[in-house]
């Protein structure tokens, strides 16, 4: 056809070299599979040596008698050290993973992160973020390009996934420069060419999003986890001096206690209850207002703007990448910021008490974290594995029993069975991994959480014993402890949150930022007397941005006669 400028063995050319580089990225993955189980058993030593040292050198530091300036600073010096430990493993471990995670793709017009392939076989549901279809056969196989920042949800949803028929097609329209990322920076353009963006950070993505709700709102939200936080680490506190005073025998220090115990616990729930409807209130508020503030953007944009971009990408970040902003904004300040608020108390609260005991507390609430984060994601992936098994089990039924006629006309009953029992069996196999994993999982964290309460108690008695610590304080600590590990698991959780959030956030707020290169408002005012105006065209040449080597105007003359209605058509009555 007129434009094009590849030929046919050009063409078949390029599809080989794209081949031959999935094929290519295929033996990589395979070759890199065998040295995963190296890279665990390395890290998983370094791990063991690491808590190893640090249980050590906490016993050492418990141990030591303090009474000189000196040591005071020997002591805090040990502490450092002990904290710098776990920060040095997960240095460690981050270095490791980059290392040995292959080459990143960068393809900035599709997605701002890097993207890695990855075997996408037997890790749960997986849809392309592109051509939404299930990662598998339909999509050229279970290799695809996924995005590592973007993490996809316990189930498998969510994400960044590019399937290997997508990245095929991409590459061809890149190599025949045709692609977003050959012609410019994505779907931001104006009349006047191509929009640059700059990349949005996760610190400049909370602090936009913060930015767009009220400040009475903000902060009215922020005392709300304040109180609820301090008030909820409190009342372990004065649990733990009701029993002392139980222990003393000392009555009116019970009764005050035990008031005191009830104003506290009902303040808990007052600020609990203030912090859910305030969220909830602000969150739904900052919805309509950046939905009304988007759609606003999208309506004011220059025509060349709507000439690059197709309608399901604007109602895509009209809809999901405007939820995937705002959602965040609850998991920010109920997880992520109540929680860190939550281990500053406790932790005071556990220094105020026995420092001694705060750090041998310290030094196992770091690895449990660990060892049950690392579970937890290898349950959650077996079991959306299984989930997906079945649906695809079921995906078989459905198409059998839709297709009967033809089915049972051709005598195919007996492969329809045969792939329907083939899925159900890898569900079933996969179940029995899913259930050892959980089992495991809980005998694991529950075999931790028995030894961090025996070092609680064991320790504690042993303090209570030699008159330096009260009996109420281990009741304190018991409490706390599972508070704080509970807090240290959602922080590293939901460490990454603000991150993910950052990918929507910059496909929403650089349309607010997109202003169009001519402007509606602009120019002066029609003249009110000039009812009737005609419009001439001569010699109009135009291309469009994107296909600047394909004329669609080629010296167009036209006469617009004032007050006529002048229709423009042509053979198929549509596209003028």
């Amino acid at each position: 056809p007129e434009g094009s400028v590849v030929s046919e063995q050009d063409g078949d050319a390029r599809a080989q070299q794209i081949d031959a580089v999935v094929s290519a990225q295929r033996d990589k993955i395979q070759s890199l599979a065998r040295g995963l189980v190296v890279r665990h058993v390395l890290l998983f030593i370094a791990f063991l040596i690491t808590v190893a040292f640090s249980i050590i050198a906490a016993v050492t530091l418990v141990s030591m008698e303090i009474a000189t300036s000196g040591e005071v600073r020997s002591a805090i010096a040990q502490v450092i050290g002990l904290v710098m430990m776990h920060v040095e493993f997960a240095l460690l471990h981050s270095v490791v993973m980059e290392i040995t995670s292959g080459t990143p793709v960068m393809m900035p017009a599709v997605h701002e992160h890097a993207l890695y392939w990855t075997d996408l076989e037997h890790m749960g549901f997986a849809m392309c973020s592109m051509c939404h279809q299930k990662v598998g056969i339909k999509t050229g196989g279970f290799l695809a390009l996924q995005c590592r920042t973007c993490k996809p949800g316990p189930y498998g949803h969510g994400g960044f996934q590019v399937c290997t028929n997508c990245y095929r097609k991409r590459a061809v329209k890149e190599a025949e420069g045709v692609a977003e990322g050959a012609a410019g920076s994505g779907i931001l353009r104006g009349d006047k060419g191509p929009k640059s963006t700059s990349k949005m950070t996760a610190t400049t993505y909370v602090r936009r999003l913060l930015s767009m709700m009220p400040r009475s709102a903000l902060c009215a939200m922020f005392v709300a986890v304040i109180g609820a936080k301090v008030v909820g680490a409190l009342v372990p506190k004065v649990q733990g001096n009701c029993v002392s005073a139980l222990v003393r025998s000392d009555g009116d220090l019970f009764a005050y206690w035990m008031v005191l115990f009830a104003v506290l616990a009902s303040l808990s729930s007052l600020c609990g209850l203030a912090l859910s409807v305030a969220t909830s209130l602000i969150s739904a508020r900052l919805y309509l207002t950046m939905s009304v503030k988007l759609y606003r953007a999208l309506l004011r944009q220059d025509i060349a703007f709507y000439d690059n971009a197709l309608t399901g990408q604007l109602t895509s970040r009209l809809q999901g990448d405007l939820r995937e902003t705002v959602s965040p904004l609850s998991t920010i300040v109920n997880t992520f910021v109540a929680n860190v608020v939550m281990l500053v108390v406790g932790f005071v609260i556990c220094l105020q008490s026995s420092w001694r005991l705060t750090v041998l507390a310290l030094t196992i609430l770091m690895p449990v974290a660990h060892i049950s984060g690392a579970f937890s994601k290898y349950a959650a992936l077996k079991m959306a594995t299984q989930y997906t098994h079945i649906a695809d089990a079921q995906g078989c039924a459905t198409q059998g029993l839709t297709n009967i006629r033809t089915i049972r006309s051709f005598g195919g009953r007996h492969l329809e069975e045969e792939r329907f029992e083939k899925q159900m069996q890898k569900a079933q196999t996969v179940r029995l991994q899913t259930a050892w994993a959980g089992g495991l999982s809980s005998m694991l964290n529950g075999l931790v959480e028995f030894g961090a309460s025996y070092m609680i108690m064991f320790y504690g008695g042993r303090l209570a014993l030699g008159n330096t610590f009260e009996v109420g304080s281990i009741i304190t600590f018991t409490y706390l402890w599972n508070a704080l590990s509970a807090a240290v698991r959602a922080v590293t959780d939901n460490l990454y949150q603000p991150v993910r959030a950052a990918s929507a956030g910059q496909r929403v707020f650089e349309i607010l930022d997109l202003e169009p290169d001519i402007l509606e408002e602009s120019g002066e005012p029609f003249p009110a007397e000039s009812r009737q105006i005609e419009v001439e065209l001569r010699n109009v040449q135009f291309a469009y941005q994107r296909r600047p080597d394909q004329k669609v105007l080629r010296g167009l003359d036209m006469m617009i006669a004032a007050g006529k209605t002048t229709a423009v058509v042509g053979k198929s009555g549509c596209g003028k």
